[in-house]
């Protein structure tokens, strides 16, 4: 697969709206939020967000990052991460032996999500993965874990349209890629998580709180229902803030054009698309498991959240959407349900990029 660009996809709520999926992010949403979905018992504990995944990760323990998303444009997100055992030439197995405890280290974490879409008037219903990836950096004080994640990818499932969908928008599928640029920015937010594991050998088990991962946002309380639409975070405080660094609101996301691929309209005409999303997402997910060895650990993911929402777009061959433009192809976003979640990390070296992280755990 290309690393160069990592796949989202949108999903339409109306006709020609449908035609858009998307996302990116830190992603997904349900009653309170469009894609709520309820931590498995194996799950991490509770706490605080932004996951990884997005969500919107951790480390030893596991963490979230961000993302986005589960929306149509979800991306974002972040991934966790799942701290285990030291890492150490002089560490033991799954076969036996003791590893090492350590003050300090760094995972890479990938986590895979189970997710479904609704069938809309003009698109097809349908099940696919999301994988987001992060980089989790903790001290241990003991087997008590705190530190920062950081998203690293994501990828979303391409979108299928239906036969009236297909011949409105001229095209059969949509998929919207976030360049892995995007999240090796500089200005890519980190966000705190904790953790605690049972000891450091294999067959110990690891906790990891609730990360809350926010891409392109702040927000006064990332607890709360996620809006209906992008125009209702700015009513409820929340703030939409220049992730990537290229100067526009949230973080970029770039759709596929051409060999069956559509651009996502921006009116119910379809006579203009948009060739750039911009996104911003909430992802909070926590993470439970074990130590597989002195390097590797694996487990459940809980997603709590998987939301996302387009604050912006660029309109193919022309200038920046307009607020009536940016809010169809908002409106039409994917609604992910993630049903359920599993992650695996591995020890990184501490000066590790995403890069590495994403070359370490492959899809």
């Amino acid at each position: 697969m290309d690393r160069t660009k990592r796949e989202s996809t949108f999903v339409s709520g109306k006709v020609v709206p449908a035609l858009i999926a998307a996302l990116l992010a830190s992603a997904g949403c349900g009653g309170a939020s469009n894609s709520e979905v309820k931590p498995d018992a194996a799950s991490g504990s509770g706490g605080s967000t932004a996951g990884t995944g997005g969500t919107s990760g951790g480390g030893s323990g596991g963490t979230v990052g961000g993302g986005t998303g589960g929306t149509a444009v979800d991306g974002g997100g972040t991934g966790g991460t799942v701290v285990g055992g030291s890492g150490g030439a002089s560490g033991g197995d799954a076969g036996g032996g003791s590893c090492p405890a350590r003050t300090a280290f760094t995972l890479g974490v990938h986590i895979v999500m189970d997710a479904t879409w609704a069938a809309t008037t003009a698109t097809q219903m349908g099940t696919g993965k999301i994988h987001l990836w992060n980089r989790a950096k903790f001290d241990a004080t003991g087997t008590m874990l705190k530190g920062e994640t950081a998203n690293c990818g994501t990828v979303l499932p391409e979108f299928a349209l239906n036969a009236l969908g297909s011949f409105i928008a001229r095209g059969s599928k949509v998929s919207i890629s976030v360049p892995d640029s995007v999240w090796d920015a500089p200005t890519i937010p980190k966000f705190p998580n904790a953790g605690m594991l049972s000891g450091w050998d294999p067959g110990s088990t690891l906790n990891i709180e609730h990360t809350v991962a926010l891409v392109g946002l702040t927000m006064t309380d990332p607890m709360v229902a996620w809006p209906k639409s992008y125009t209702g975070l700015a009513m409820m405080g929340n703030v939409t803030v220049d992730a990537d660094g290229d100067g526009k609101a949230g973080f970029t996301a770039i759709p596929k054009d051409g060999n069956g691929y559509i651009t996502p309209p921006t009116d119910f005409l379809g006579i203009q698309t948009a060739d750039k999303v911009y996104l911003a997402s909430r992802t909070i997910v926590g993470l439970s498991g074990k130590i597989d060895s002195c390097t590797e650990q694996s487990g459940t993911a809980a997603v709590t959240f998987f939301d996302s929402h387009v604050v912006g777009c660029h309109v193919k061959g022309g200038g920046e959407c307009t607020a009536a433009q940016t809010d169809f192809v908002d409106q039409s976003r994917t609604d992910y349900k993630v049903t359920t979640g599993v992650f695996n990390s591995k020890q990184v070296k501490d000066d590790a990029t995403c890069a590495d992280v994403r070359a370490a755990l492959p899809m």
